[in-house]
């Protein structure tokens, strides 16, 4: 009976319904006022729908800009002889101070927690500054700046590098997940073979600017450079990593801009 009734209701609401959508009708076309209030709030929604776009896109690329720090982890083998050479190092001793770092990565839930608890701007901003200054603590032992025993100390500092890695990682991907709801897939792929592509990029500027990488101790340079790039962008471009919530609905086609991103990373890979 229940059910029955709220069918007649229905039923009997329909007409009302009617008769107040037509009686709208003619009041829009015969007001001015209403037809451009009615104007202005959709052109206010797709301009705050731009506006929220474009700050999606400015995130995209200060994510981009961070993320590429962590192809360093990638770059090992550019130093590793002048490593070897500066400190005197077996070859074990090598291959320990490049494998041990990445047992943190089974710690790397911390700064998982740390995200969802302060958003990726923190997250990133601390990730950017630990790197840097790792990186910095990296080179000074390496270059025998400071008289640390050299495997345990490089270790742990790789350690501590790789959390800071992982805090970057991780925000960067969650932030650019939460952006981009319905290009996830794409998104997340063409910023992971941005990564991949940095690591080549960072070696061929410092071979363009310095020199090419051998067993000298001017080699080494080189993660000092990663240190420098670290904490600029422990400044500036983590600013911009944040999220942009955006209601399914009006979600714009993205399509057209992604292809845009995919090519340059492609051309990039190509040089």
């Amino acid at each position: 009976d229940s059910e029955g009734g709220r069918r007649r209701g229905a039923s009997d609401s329909l007409p009302a319904l009617r008769s107040r959508s037509l009686e709208l009708h003619t009041q829009f076309a015969q007001d001015p006022d209403l037809s451009t209030y009615c104007h202005l709030v959709a052109h206010k929604s797709r301009v705050g729908r731009d506006m929220v776009l474009g700050n999606r896109m400015v995130a995209l690329v200060a994510c981009f800009f961070v993320v590429a720090l962590t192809s360093g982890n990638y770059a090992f083998s550019v130093y590793s002889g002048a490593l070897k050479h500066s400190l005197k190092l077996t070859q074990d001793q090598t291959d320990s101070i490049a494998t041990y770092p990445y047992i943190a990565g089974l710690f790397t839930w911390l700064p998982g927690i740390l995200n969802d608890r302060m958003g990726p701007r923190v997250t990133t901003m601390l990730g950017a500054g630990s790197m840097g200054l790792m990186l910095a603590l990296y080179w000074a032992v390496a270059t025998r700046q400071v008289s640390w025993d050299p495997v345990t100390s490089l270790v742990v500092i790789g350690f501590g590098s790789t959390l800071a890695n992982g805090a970057i990682t991780g925000a960067v991907f969650c932030s650019i997940v939460k952006n981009f709801p319905m290009e996830r897939g794409a998104v997340v792929g063409i910023a992971k073979a941005w990564v991949g592509l940095c690591g080549g990029i960072l070696t061929q500027l410092y071979v363009g600017f310095v020199g090419k990488p051998d067993n000298s101790k001017g080699t080494l340079n080189f993660v000092l450079m990663m240190a420098g790039a670290a904490m600029f962008a422990a400044v500036v471009p983590s600013l911009f990593v944040v999220v942009h919530k955006l209601r399914a609905v009006e979600e714009p086609c993205m399509w057209g801009r992604l292809g845009f991103c995919y090519v340059v990373v492609l051309v990039g890979d190509c040089l």
